[in-house]
């Protein structure tokens, strides 16, 4: 775990262009510091409730050369962050989302500082209205994305400027849970942004199979959420002939009929996400045409008491792609259909089985053996499970990252320990034991195996802060130490290493030494003594002696006379000269 202290130092790295640090309770000391990375472009500051108006006004923060900044749940931001902001031309991506306290104040600024934005989101800003909504569409004509989920105060005003001004760049539009808008402008936008690939409708109160209807000519769709929409009453007629690229479809309680729904499989091919919550009209023959979605890999059944054994014997043996399942509260689901899911569904990384009532110990552990890749499993409110469950999943699914078994009330306290002696903090992120009987005695299970939270020692947060520090030193202290013995081993094989070479270039010296004498030996032997005079037009015609006489030094044979009126030098100082400046000579002279 990395300590927050710790944060500043990555300012180290200057070649950083993204970061997270999303959930790590940062201060404005942390921006402060990161603000001097000269090649940072993303900044995710998700969830950091400390941060407040000063780490943005303080003339600290990297406002100039952000492209992406992610402000999601940030809390305690007003206005005062945003009234001043500096000219920030490189922005493209800014999120706002649940920023409860801003206000069109922040939205104007943004709009004038901010130009070059083709994503905003600003879900949850309630207090966003009209008046800043209209300018912002007129100055942001970049824009692609737009969320404005939860934002309650916008009217159809808003949409009709956005449908004038960014018809021609909009992409994505998310308008969920907005009450005041009326459906005529809903289906004016649609119409002027043919561009539409991602469209969210969900919690509308306005909408009918009207806008449906036009939705069905944006033939580039690739997202669509209509969940919860009271007034979409299919009566039949309801069609998505023109989707053909649809990939993710999420219509959670909506009341789609028998029929519909078979004519929007065999149309909607490419779908690899569908949730289907609470889509009471759907029966066991409906859901048969589930099968033609083959590439389908999210796959959300929840709270359908009509999915029954046949059902998911079909889609088992169809959807073999699915990554995850959901089949939360399908009650009527027998081993049956656990068996096939186990047999076929083998890719599965999340599976949700969460009141399913009927699921037992042979289930889960047929399960475990055959879903090897599972990271997410809920098996909540399934009142047969035993430890023999809990058991098996610790030793078989090695990439369990969360297990939920809220209401199991046969779990025991023994088995918690076992799954968290076998799953590593690294592992298993999260474990859920919530409603289980905190007090009393476990069903079936004596006093000593009571579950009790896990008890912590008693003291003041300074004390804790000081523990954690002095445990925090001794790490240190062995990681220093090992670090320390590990570099003087590398020392003492550096000097053995040193010392080797060192012996192997004077073996090699020694032997080249002793060839060299060997050589100069034989030479010695071999060439005529120097004392044996000879003349200088004599030693032009290199005559031909026994022993002969020596190539490199044929100036050595001339008496000194001789070498005088030759070199016009005494023999001392001819070699008393640099060897270049008498081998000069000596080719001057022709006995070189």
């Amino acid at each position: 775990m990395i300590a927050v202290e710790a944060l500043p130092s990555l300012a180290q790295l200057k070649n950083l262009r993204r970061l997270d640090v999303s959930k790590c309770k940062i201060g404005s000391e942390v921006i402060f510091a990161l603000a001097s990375l000269p090649l940072l472009i993303e900044l995710n500051l998700r969830n950091e409730n400390r941060l407040s108006d000063d780490t943005f006004t303080k003339g600290g923060f990297p406002w100039h050369h952000l492209v992406s900044l992610d402000l999601t749940s940030c809390s305690k931001l007003s206005d005062v962050s945003f009234v001043s902001l500096p000219p920030c031309p490189n922005f493209q991506t800014l999120i706002l989302e649940s920023c409860y306290n801003l206000t069109d104040v922040t939205i104007n600024s943004i709009s004038t500082k901010m130009t070059s934005l083709t994503k905003l989101s600003l879900k949850g800003c309630k207090f966003i209205t009209d008046s800043s909504l209209v300018p912002l569409s007129q100055r942001l004509s970049k824009l692609q994305d737009l969320k404005l989920s939860r934002c309650h105060s916008i009217t159809s005003v808003s949409l009709q400027a956005i449908a004038t001004n960014l018809c021609n760049t909009l992409d994505k539009i998310d308008l969920s849970m907005c009450p005041q808008l009326e459906e005529s402008s809903i289906q004016n936008l649609i119409i002027q942004c043919p561009k539409l690939i991602s469209v969210n409708l969900s919690e509308n109160p306005n909408i009918t199979q009207n806008t449906l209807t036009i939705i069905n000519d944006l033939t580039n769709l690739l997202h669509l959420k209509l969940d919860s929409c009271p007034k979409l009453i299919d009566d039949g007629s309801l069609t998505f002939s023109n989707l053909e690229k649809l990939q993710t479809l999420s219509i959670q309680k909506l009341q789609i009929s028998h029929q519909s729904f078979l004519n929007m499989t065999t149309v909607l091919s490419k779908l690899t996400y569908i949730s289907l919550k609470q889509c009471y009209h759907l029966n066991e023959l409906s859901f048969t045409g589930l099968n033609l979605l083959t590439q389908l890999e999210y796959l959300d059944l929840s709270n359908n008491s009509r999915v029954l054994d046949g059902t998911m014997i079909s889609i088992c043996n169809h959807l073999k792609n699915l990554k995850h399942l959901d089949l939360t509260l399908c009650i009527r689901l027998t081993t049956k259909s656990f068996l096939q899911i186990g047999k076929h569904l083998q890719s599965l990384e999340t599976l949700i089985l969460s009141g399913c009532a009927n699921l037992n110990d042979a289930n889960v552990i047929h399960l475990a053996e055959n879903l090897c890749l599972l990271r997410h499993l809920d098996l909540s409110s399934a009142g047969l499970l035993t430890d023999r469950s809990v058991h098996f999943l610790a030793d078989h699914l090695l990439y369990l990252e969360k297990l939920f078994l809220r209401e199991c009330n046969n779990i025991t306290q023994a088995a918690i320990d076992y799954i968290k002696s076998k799953c590593t903090l690294f592992r298993l992120t999260r474990l859920s034991l919530h409603s289980l009987p905190l007090v009393g005695e476990l069903r079936n299970a004596s006093p000593s195996e009571i579950l009790k939270p896990i008890k912590i020692n008693e003291g003041t947060t300074s004390e804790w802060r000081l523990q954690a520090k002095e445990r925090a030193n001794k790490q240190k202290e062995l990681e220093k130490t090992e670090s320390l013995q590990r570099e003087q081993e590398k020392r003492m094989q550096l000097l053995q290493q040193q010392k080797e070479e060192v012996e192997a270039r004077l073996k090699k010296k020694k032997r080249e030494e002793e060839e060299q004498a060997k050589k100069i030996e034989v030479v010695e032997i071999r060439y005529r003594d120097y004392e044996e005079s000879l003349g200088y037009k004599e030693l032009l015609q290199r005559p031909v002696t026994n022993p002969p006489i020596d190539p490199n030094n044929l100036e050595k044979y001339l008496n000194d006379e001789s070498f005088q009126q030759v070199f016009h030098l005494k023999k001392s100082t001819f070699y008393s000269l640099p060897k270049w400046k008498s081998d000069k000579l000596k080719k001057d002279l022709n006995l070189f």
